[in-house]
Parts: C-alpha cells; sequence; structure tokens
C-alpha cells in the first residue's frame, strides 16, 4: 500500500509539472509577437549596418539579382526616415534629432528631400544650406545620407524650373569628395504632371537621359558612391530598367509606395517585384503608412506586407515623413485644437522623442526601423467633429473637422457650420486673419458698415490692417457682402504667398474657358489657384468667377492652401 501512495505521489507530481509546463507555453504563446509567426522578417535588424561598420556601399549580383552590399560585399540594408520638405519642416535638421534618430530608433539613413517647385530650391537657394548642416550632422551620427532633388511640380525632371540639377549635385559632390555616407538621389518622383513624362518607355528615357548627364558629371570628379534615379509614374516603374538599364555598376531604381494606396500584389509592388527578380537593383526611397495623398489610415496591415517583402529581400527602405503636419503619414503629433500641441521637431537634451510624442505612424515605423515587436501605446480618441449639420458623408467633412482642429474655422451659435451657406467677406476675412495667426487688431472705428460690437470688428480691421482687404466705397468694409469665386481665388493665393515667400508661375498657357468673364485684376491669381490645384474649373472648363461661395467651398479652398503649402 504504501508502494502504491508513493508511485501516485511521484505521478501527480509529473502531472502538476506537465500542468505548468503547459500553462507557461500557452502564456509565452500568447505574448510571442504575432510578427514573429505571421511576418518573420519584422524583427531583427542584423543587416542593418552603421557606416562605420560598412563602409562604402556598393552592389553585388547573386543569383541573378542585385542588392546593396558594404565594404567586404556583404549584403546590407538600409533602414530610416526621410524629412519632409525642406522648406516647410527644416527645424528637423538639428543636432538633438539626428542623434535621436541613429540612437533611439536605430537608423542607419536619412534622407533630406529638397524640393525645388513649391517654395523650394529654385525660388530659395538658401535651403541648399540645411542640406549641407544635414550631411554633416548625418556623418556625426553615423548614417548614411540621402541628398534627395525633390521633382514633383511639374514632373519632367527636364523641365526648366530644374535647370540647376546639375550644378547642385557638383557643389554637393565638391563639398563631400567622394564621401562614402552620401547617395544621390536625381529626381524624386517623375510623373505627368506638366510639363511631364507619360508612363512609357518614352517617359523613362526622358528621365535616363536627364540622369545620364548628372551621372558622368558625379564619375568624372572621381564620385563612386550610390545613385539612386526615379522613374515614371511617381517613381513607381522600375521595370523600365530591365530592357533599358543606366550604364553604371552603382546606381538603383526608387520604388515609392503608400500602403493605404498600393497593395501588396497590386500594380506597383508586381513592377517593382517583376524588376528586382530580373537584377534591378531597387531602393525604396519613400514609403507611408498612409494613401498617396499623406492622409487616411494608417494601413499598417498592409506595410507589414511590404516590409515582410522588402526586409526578406534586403531592400533598402526610408519612411516618410519626419514631420508634425496634421497628417496620417506624418511621425510625430501635430496641433490639434484643444488636444494637444504639436510635437518639437528638436527632441531636447535627452536626445529621444517621448513616445506620446510619435504619431501612430511614427511609433509603428520606429519598431520596424528597430526590427522590435510593434506595441502600440494607448492614445485619446482623436477629435471629433462638433458641428450638428455635418456627418463623414459630407463632401466637406474631412477639410472642415481639420481647419477646426487648427482653430482656423468656427461654427455658429446653434453649433451648426452651415456648410452652404453662402460665405461673407467677414467670415472670409476671419478665416484668413487665424490662417495667418495674425495678431489681433483693436478696431477703430474706421468703417461705416461695421460696428464696435460686431463679433468681426476687430477680425475685419485685422484682415485690413494686413492688406488682405482694401477699404471700399464710402468708407464701408461690406462685411455682410456675399464673396466671389474670383475673388476667393485672388485671397486665397495672397494667403498662399504669405506662407510660403515668393510665387513664381508662369500662367500664360493656363487655359480658362470664360477667361474674358474674369476681371482684370483677379485673372491672373485665379489662372494660379487653378493651376496650383486650389480651386477647380467645372466639368466644362470654365471657371464661373462671379459664382458665390458656400462655406464648405471656402473650407475646402483654404485647407487646399494650407496643404499645399506643407501646413496642415
Amino acid at each position: 500500500m504504501k508502494r502504491t501512495i508513493l508511485r501516485f505521489s511521484k505521478f501527480l507530481k509529473i502531472v502538476i509539472l506537465i500542468t505548468f509546463t503547459l500553462q507557461i507555453f500557452t502564456v509565452f504563446a500568447k505574448n510571442t509577437p504575432y510578427e514573429s509567426r505571421k511576418y518573420p522578417h519584422l524583427l531583427g535588424n542584423q543587416a542593418v549596418k552603421k557606416p562605420s561598420v560598412a563602409g562604402r556601399l556598393r552592389i553585388i549580383e547573386k543569383n541573378g539579382k542585385k542588392y546593396l552590399a558594404d565594404k567586404k560585399g556583404e549584403i546590407i540594408q538600409l533602414r530610416g526616415m526621410s524629412t519632409h520638405g525642406l522648406q516647410w519642416y527644416g527645424d528637423i535638421v538639428n543636432r538633438n534629432a539626428f542623434a535621436a534618430l541613429s540612437k533611439d530608433w536605430g537608423c542607419n539613413v536619412i534622407r533630406l528631400a529638397m524640393y525645388v517647385g513649391e517654395g523650394g530650391y529654385a525660388s530659395n537657394p538658401g535651403i541648399k544650406e540645411k542640406v549641407v548642416k544635414g550631411i554633416k550632422l548625418a556623418i556625426e551620427n553615423d548614417m548614411y545620407v540621402i541628398v534627395d532633388w525633390h521633382v514633383l511640380n511639374p514632373g519632367d525632371p527636364n523641365a526648366q524650373i530644374y535647370k540647376r540639377a546639375k550644378d547642385f549635385f557638383k557643389e554637393i559632390a565638391t563639398s563631400f569628395p567622394n564621401d562614402y555616407h552620401i547617395i544621390y538621389e536625381l529626381c524624386n518622383e517623375p510623373n505627368p504632371n506638366e510639363p511631364g513624362v507619360e508612363n512609357s518607355l518614352d517617359g523613362w528615357k526622358k528621365v535616363k537621359a536627364y540622369a545620364q548627364s548628372i551621372i558622368k558629371m558625379l564619375r568624372s570628379l572621381g564620385n563612386q558612391n550610390i545613385i539612386i534615379v526615379g522613374s515614371p509614374n511617381w517613381s513607381q516603374r522600375p521595370d523600365f530598367a530591365i530592357q533599358d538599364p543606366i550604364d553604371d555598376k552603382n546606381v538603383m531604381y526608387s520604388v515609392h509606395f503608400y500602403s493605404g494606396s498600393h497593395p501588396v500584389g497590386g500594380y506597383v509592388f508586381e513592377n517593382m517585384k517583376k524588376a528586382f527578380e530580373n537584377g534591378v537593383p531597387i531602393f525604396v526611397s519613400e514609403w507611408g503608412t498612409s494613401l498617396a495623398s499623406g492622409d487616411g489610415g494608417p494601413y499598417l496591415d498592409e506595410a507589414d506586407k511590404w516590409l515582410e517583402y522588402l526586409n526578406a529581400n534586403y531592400i533598402s527602405w526610408v519612411n516618410w515623413s519626419l514631420s508634425n503636419k496634421n497628417e496620417t503619414s506624418a511621425a510625430f503629433v501635430p496641433y490639434v485644437s484643444g488636444m494637444h500641441y504639436a510635437t518639437s521637431l528638436d527632441p531636447g537634451n535627452d536626445k529621444k522623442w517621448d513616445m506620446k510624442e510619435l504619431s501612430i505612424s511614427g511609433e509603428y515605423v520606429r519598431a520596424r526601423i528597430k526590427g522590435i515587436a510593434y506595441n502600440p501605446i494607448k492614445r485619446d480618441k482623436g477629435i471629433k467633429c462638433p458641428f450638428k449639420d455635418l456627418n463623414e458623408d459630407n463632401i466637406f467633412y474631412e477639410q472642415v473637422v481639420k481647419l477646426y482642429s487648427k482653430g482656423i474655422i468656427k461654427g455658429t451659435l446653434s453649433s451648426k457650420y452651415l456648410p452652404d451657406k453662402n460665405i461673407t467677406r467677414a467670415e472670409l476675412a476671419a478665416l484668413c486673419v487665424r490662417l495667418l495667426n495674425l495678431k489681433i487688431e483693436k478696431y477703430d472705428g474706421r468703417f461705416s458698415d461695421v460696428k464696435s460690437s460686431d463679433w468681426y470688428a476687430d477680425v475685419v480691421y485685422t484682415a485690413y490692417k494686413n492688406g488682405l482687404f482694401k477699404q471700399e466705397e464710402e468708407k464701408k468694409f461690406f462685411p455682410e457682402r456675399i464673396t466671389k469665386r474670383e475673388e476667393v481665388a485672388t485671397l486665397a493665393i495672397e494667403v498662399y504667398k504669405r506662407l510660403i515667400g515668393k510665387l513664381e508661375v508662369n500662367v500664360d498657357d493656363i487655359q480658362v474657358v470664360d477667361e474674358d468673364l474674369i476681371k482684370p485684376q483677379y485673372r491672373e491669381c485665379v489662372k494660379l489657384a487653378v493651376y496650383l490645384g486650389i480651386i477647380d474649373l467645372d466639368s466644362d472648363g470654365t471657371f464661373a468667377p462671379s459664382k458665390s461661395v458656400s462655406r464648405g467651398e471656402a473650407a475646402t479652398i483654404f485647407y487646399n492652401v494650407l496643404n499645399l503649402a506643407g501646413k496642415l
């Protein structure tokens, strides 16, 4: 009997031990990141080497495919971040930020996006100094650095606005002779925007001819650096290089995608996959977690699918963007009225952004760069629409809510926005004053039709004092007068100029069917607004200059202004 009890006791201990072990295993399994099971190449970053280890980069061929490699000929992957336009978000170029990206984020590359149009280098050559400073900080913080000549509008890198490309690259190459940290990206996104390049082999030949001239110059200076070349359709056609490659052993071809617009298995992905599998060296120099517009999402599941393929094949990638712009793809928290201030692009002397200062996209991408599990922090819900007469089905919903979140527009006393009501001069003045963040001036009583007790008294006077509105006849402002499309378009262009500085665009070739109906003093601004996409023509090509503008339409127009200026 005693022996039986002892045997049973041992058996019971074994059962308990097995049960306990299984419980531990179950808990471990539950806590194991899903990445390790579903997407095993999202974890780890063994091939992500710093310049101090990897040295000069080159391209090698292995089993018919071409890869980026280090000085020893071992395959390397670059993972990092891109700035937004340096003319708008140039504050990111600071010592604390670069240190944070290198050490806390684990980046081994940073991309400096220098727009040429849109208030960039063509009209403000001094922006080059931001690039030079960024190169120095990247080297100082042990990162490779992509010098991006940001072709966007117009879409042809051969266009007149880009005529100084060769001179620019020569200046950088002679300032940093054959420095192995530097990667040159010669044309961000060739595209059909007039004057543009078509999505065809002929379009690629235009891009190739432009690139070859600059490549030849760089090589003549003894420069052996990696060079990235864009392709038609916003750098989505690297497959053209299968048939017609550039004859240079250290040239790569860029691919740009946004996970909300370009799914794995779709057009962009298949073009990239086809090119890579046919021996074209690929570099994803820009991708985002949003739609191609920068908004919507974030689409993290689709991003995981993309990164799984890129990491598995050691394809280097750079995420867009290091900004606190009020859009999904931005890495930092933007300003939202009543909720939070925008994250500073300088993290401070501790050289580290707090996780709460990162957007969902920024938090996600940081984890993916480091190759660690993505464990999102708890966040407050996004701002809700405060207006009873607007829901997500309304065509003006997004624009109104965004401008409200920035304190630019307000509703009525009845908590309505009244999007279909025609906007008055007083309401328009208030919108522009808030948008430009002008200091409110105390009304001096100069207008016979504006009382000091009127809600708009100070803002219409501020708008007048700052030259946004002129005094009408008989010392009147006409605050309740309905505004016309030609007037709003002109005001929108004036606001845009104040946001970005000098604006030089030739409008002679811009076609507006009813141009003769536009008053001469408004004509140039109307054409500019149409060209820049701030305000649309009707489907028949007419502008309808005398047509009134609703409050919803006004929100859309000035949303477009802010978006174009990089201020959302």
